[in-house]
Protein backbone atom coordinates (compact mmCIF):
# COMPACT_ATOMS: atom_id res chain seq x y z
CA UNK A 1 0.00 0.00 0.00
CA UNK A 2 1.29 3.34 -0.53
CA UNK A 3 -0.21 6.30 0.44
CA UNK A 4 0.69 10.23 -0.37
CA UNK A 5 -0.78 13.01 1.24
CA UNK A 6 -1.43 16.11 -0.78
CA UNK A 7 -1.74 19.08 2.12
CA UNK A 8 -1.97 21.56 -0.70
CA UNK A 9 -5.98 21.58 -0.40
CA UNK A 10 -7.92 24.70 -2.61
CA UNK A 11 -11.43 25.02 -3.53
CA UNK A 12 -11.51 21.69 -5.07
CA UNK A 13 -13.43 18.81 -3.62
CA UNK A 14 -10.55 16.55 -2.04
CA UNK A 15 -10.60 13.44 -3.89
CA UNK A 16 -9.07 10.24 -3.47
CA UNK A 17 -7.24 7.96 -6.23
CA UNK A 18 -7.18 4.26 -6.64
CA UNK A 19 -4.23 2.32 -8.11
CA UNK A 20 -3.95 -1.20 -8.71
CA UNK A 21 -1.68 -3.85 -10.77
CA UNK A 22 -2.59 -7.46 -10.96
CA UNK A 23 1.75 -8.49 -10.56
CA UNK A 24 4.43 -7.87 -8.70
CA UNK A 25 6.40 -7.06 -11.90
CA UNK A 26 4.09 -4.13 -13.05
CA UNK A 27 4.20 -2.93 -9.32
CA UNK A 28 8.21 -2.69 -9.54
CA UNK A 29 8.31 -1.76 -13.17
CA UNK A 30 5.29 1.14 -12.73
CA UNK A 31 3.42 -0.64 -15.79
CA UNK A 32 0.20 0.62 -15.76
CA UNK A 33 0.46 3.33 -13.15
CA UNK A 34 1.30 6.38 -14.77
CA UNK A 35 -1.33 5.71 -17.06
CA UNK A 36 -4.07 5.42 -14.32
CA UNK A 37 -2.82 8.17 -12.22
CA UNK A 38 -2.82 10.21 -15.11
CA UNK A 39 -6.19 9.42 -15.95
CA UNK A 40 -7.72 9.88 -12.96
CA UNK A 41 -6.18 13.15 -12.68
CA UNK A 42 -7.91 14.09 -16.25
CA UNK A 43 -11.23 12.85 -14.43
CA UNK A 44 -10.42 15.55 -11.02
CA UNK A 45 -9.61 18.60 -13.35
CA UNK A 46 -12.55 17.78 -15.49
CA UNK A 47 -15.22 17.69 -12.16
CA UNK A 48 -13.25 20.13 -10.51
CA UNK A 49 -11.80 17.71 -8.01
CA UNK A 50 -8.32 17.45 -6.23
CA UNK A 51 -6.52 14.58 -5.41
CA UNK A 52 -5.44 14.96 -1.96
CA UNK A 53 -3.96 11.39 -1.65
CA UNK A 54 -3.61 8.24 -3.32
CA UNK A 55 -4.10 4.80 -2.13
CA UNK A 56 -2.70 1.49 -4.48
CA UNK A 57 -2.61 -2.05 -4.17
CA UNK A 58 0.90 -3.48 -6.26
CA UNK A 59 0.64 -6.58 -7.37
CA UNK A 60 -2.88 -7.12 -6.13
CA UNK A 61 -4.99 -9.75 -8.16
CA UNK A 62 -8.88 -7.87 -8.71
CA UNK A 63 -10.28 -11.05 -7.90
CA UNK A 64 -9.06 -10.48 -4.35
CA UNK A 65 -11.70 -8.79 -2.32
CA UNK A 66 -11.61 -5.20 -1.56
CA UNK A 67 -11.19 -5.70 2.20
CA UNK A 68 -8.71 -7.90 2.21
CA UNK A 69 -6.61 -5.75 0.17
CA UNK A 70 -4.20 -2.73 2.02
CA UNK A 71 -5.33 -0.41 -0.62
CA UNK A 72 -8.85 -0.81 -0.43
CA UNK A 73 -8.44 -0.47 2.93
CA UNK A 74 -6.62 3.01 2.56
CA UNK A 75 -9.51 4.14 0.74
CA UNK A 76 -12.08 3.48 3.56
CA UNK A 77 -9.55 4.97 6.32
CA UNK A 78 -9.74 7.84 4.66
CA UNK A 79 -13.44 8.11 3.76
CA UNK A 80 -14.02 7.50 7.59
CA UNK A 81 -11.24 10.30 8.82
CA UNK A 82 -13.17 13.02 6.50
CA UNK A 83 -9.99 13.54 4.63
CA UNK A 84 -12.67 13.17 1.37
CA UNK A 85 -15.81 11.78 0.28
CA UNK A 86 -15.06 11.17 -4.02
CA UNK A 87 -13.42 8.08 -4.87
CA UNK A 88 -11.80 7.96 -8.42
CA UNK A 89 -10.55 5.04 -10.51
CA UNK A 90 -9.38 4.66 -13.67
CA UNK A 91 -11.24 1.94 -15.04
CA UNK A 92 -13.73 -0.69 -13.35
CA UNK A 93 -11.16 -3.74 -13.83
CA UNK A 94 -8.90 -1.69 -11.54
CA UNK A 95 -11.57 -2.00 -8.99
CA UNK A 96 -12.49 -6.00 -8.93
CA UNK A 97 -12.29 -8.21 -12.15
CA UNK A 98 -15.52 -10.26 -10.59
CA UNK A 99 -19.48 -9.28 -10.95
CA UNK A 100 -19.19 -10.21 -6.90
CA UNK A 101 -15.93 -8.39 -5.52
CA UNK A 102 -17.18 -5.57 -8.10
CA UNK A 103 -20.52 -5.20 -5.83
CA UNK A 104 -19.36 -5.86 -2.66
CA UNK A 105 -16.43 -3.35 -3.42
CA UNK A 106 -19.00 -0.59 -4.55
CA UNK A 107 -21.28 -1.22 -1.83
CA UNK A 108 -18.21 -0.81 0.93
CA UNK A 109 -17.60 2.63 -0.76
CA UNK A 110 -21.31 4.14 -0.87
CA UNK A 111 -21.74 2.64 2.65
CA UNK A 112 -19.07 5.44 3.83
CA UNK A 113 -20.90 8.19 1.89
CA UNK A 114 -18.32 7.96 -0.94
CA UNK A 115 -19.20 9.42 -4.69
CA UNK A 116 -17.44 7.21 -7.09
CA UNK A 117 -16.66 7.96 -10.68
CA UNK A 118 -14.93 5.12 -12.91
CA UNK A 119 -13.93 5.85 -15.79
CA UNK A 120 -14.47 9.44 -16.07
CA UNK A 121 -18.28 8.42 -15.44
CA UNK A 122 -20.02 9.06 -12.12
CA UNK A 123 -21.71 5.45 -10.64
CA UNK A 124 -24.58 6.25 -8.85
CA UNK A 125 -25.28 4.25 -5.64
CA UNK A 126 -28.37 1.70 -6.27
CA UNK A 127 -31.84 3.46 -6.30
CA UNK A 128 -35.12 0.69 -5.36
CA UNK A 129 -37.22 3.35 -7.80
CA UNK A 130 -34.30 2.89 -10.42
CA UNK A 131 -33.73 -1.06 -11.04
CA UNK A 132 -32.37 -0.67 -14.58
CA UNK A 133 -29.42 1.53 -12.97
CA UNK A 134 -28.46 -1.47 -11.25
CA UNK A 135 -29.10 -3.64 -13.87
CA UNK A 136 -26.61 -2.13 -16.47
CA UNK A 137 -23.59 -1.62 -13.76
CA UNK A 138 -24.48 -5.48 -13.31
CA UNK A 139 -23.84 -6.28 -17.17
CA UNK A 140 -21.12 -4.46 -17.69
CA UNK A 141 -19.49 -6.01 -14.88
CA UNK A 142 -20.58 -9.25 -16.03
CA UNK A 143 -19.36 -8.56 -19.43
CA UNK A 144 -15.77 -7.59 -17.90
CA UNK A 145 -15.41 -10.84 -15.98
CA UNK A 146 -16.48 -12.72 -19.22
CA UNK A 147 -13.42 -10.47 -21.29
CA UNK A 148 -10.93 -11.56 -18.26
CA UNK A 149 -11.64 -15.18 -18.52
CA UNK A 150 -11.66 -15.55 -21.91
CA UNK A 151 -7.97 -13.44 -22.33
CA UNK A 152 -7.15 -16.09 -20.04
CA UNK A 153 -8.10 -18.87 -21.41
CA UNK A 154 -6.95 -17.39 -24.85
CA UNK A 155 -3.72 -17.19 -23.65
CA UNK A 156 -3.48 -20.62 -22.28
CA UNK A 157 -4.20 -21.76 -25.43
CA UNK A 158 -1.28 -20.03 -26.78
CA UNK A 159 0.68 -21.12 -24.42
CA UNK A 160 -0.30 -24.96 -24.74
CA UNK A 161 0.50 -23.95 -28.71
CA UNK A 162 4.04 -22.82 -28.49
CA UNK A 163 5.17 -25.55 -26.16
CA UNK A 164 4.36 -28.77 -28.53
CA UNK A 165 5.99 -26.50 -31.46
CA UNK A 166 8.83 -25.90 -29.16
CA UNK A 167 8.67 -27.76 -25.72
CA UNK A 168 12.15 -26.27 -24.45
CA UNK A 169 10.96 -22.57 -25.40
CA UNK A 170 10.33 -20.68 -21.67
CA UNK A 171 6.82 -19.36 -21.70
CA UNK A 172 6.23 -18.28 -18.31
CA UNK A 173 5.60 -19.79 -14.88
CA UNK A 174 7.65 -22.15 -13.17
CA UNK A 175 11.21 -23.40 -14.46
CA UNK A 176 11.33 -27.16 -14.07
CA UNK A 177 13.50 -28.48 -11.35
CA UNK A 178 17.27 -29.26 -13.11
CA UNK A 179 16.73 -25.86 -15.33
CA UNK A 180 17.69 -22.78 -16.08
CA UNK A 181 16.29 -19.38 -18.22
CA UNK A 182 18.80 -19.07 -21.06
CA UNK A 183 17.70 -16.51 -23.88
CA UNK A 184 14.45 -17.95 -23.32
CA UNK A 185 14.99 -21.16 -23.53
CA UNK A 186 15.04 -24.10 -21.03
CA UNK A 187 18.58 -25.39 -19.84
CA UNK A 188 19.34 -28.54 -18.45
CA UNK A 189 22.21 -27.54 -15.83
CA UNK A 190 25.40 -30.11 -15.70
CA UNK A 191 23.86 -31.94 -12.26
CA UNK A 192 20.24 -32.28 -13.96
CA UNK A 193 22.44 -34.03 -16.86
CA UNK A 194 24.48 -36.04 -14.57
CA UNK A 195 20.77 -37.20 -12.83
CA UNK A 196 19.33 -38.51 -16.33
CA UNK A 197 22.51 -40.23 -17.05
CA UNK A 198 22.03 -42.14 -13.82
CA UNK A 199 17.99 -42.72 -13.93
CA UNK A 200 18.30 -43.83 -17.05
CA UNK A 201 21.65 -46.29 -16.52
CA UNK A 202 19.64 -47.63 -13.82
CA UNK A 203 16.52 -48.51 -15.86
CA UNK A 204 18.62 -49.74 -18.56
CA UNK A 205 20.14 -52.33 -15.97
CA UNK A 206 16.59 -53.38 -15.22
CA UNK A 207 16.18 -51.89 -12.13
CA UNK A 208 12.57 -50.70 -11.13
CA UNK A 209 11.99 -46.97 -10.80
CA UNK A 210 11.51 -47.05 -7.20
CA UNK A 211 14.80 -49.27 -7.01
CA UNK A 212 16.73 -45.83 -9.17
CA UNK A 213 14.86 -43.50 -7.12
CA UNK A 214 15.83 -45.19 -3.98
CA UNK A 215 19.07 -45.02 -5.18
CA UNK A 216 19.71 -41.86 -6.26
CA UNK A 217 17.49 -40.62 -2.74
CA UNK A 218 14.61 -39.67 -4.91
CA UNK A 219 10.76 -40.06 -4.52
CA UNK A 220 9.60 -42.35 -7.29
CA UNK A 221 7.39 -39.55 -8.82
CA UNK A 222 10.19 -37.74 -9.58
CA UNK A 223 11.86 -39.79 -11.80
CA UNK A 224 9.10 -39.84 -14.31
CA UNK A 225 9.10 -36.03 -14.15
CA UNK A 226 12.51 -35.77 -14.87
CA UNK A 227 12.71 -37.80 -17.70
CA UNK A 228 9.93 -35.63 -19.13
CA UNK A 229 11.74 -32.63 -18.34
CA UNK A 230 14.55 -34.39 -19.85
CA UNK A 231 13.18 -34.70 -22.99
CA UNK A 232 11.30 -31.69 -23.31
CA UNK A 233 14.80 -30.14 -23.37
CA UNK A 234 16.21 -32.39 -25.30
CA UNK A 235 18.37 -34.30 -23.21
Amino acid sequence: MKQTPNPELNADRPAIGYLRVSTNVQAKDGFGLDVQRASIEATADRIGAKVVVWCSDEGVSGTVEALDRPGFNCIVEHLKAGDADLVLVHHADRLARTLTVQEAALAVLWSNKATVFIGGEEVIADDPSDPIRTMVRQILGAVNEYARRDAMLKMHSGRKAIRRADPARYIGGIVPAGCVVIDGRLTATPEFIDQIKGIREGIASGMSANAVAKELGMHPQQISRRLATATRVGI
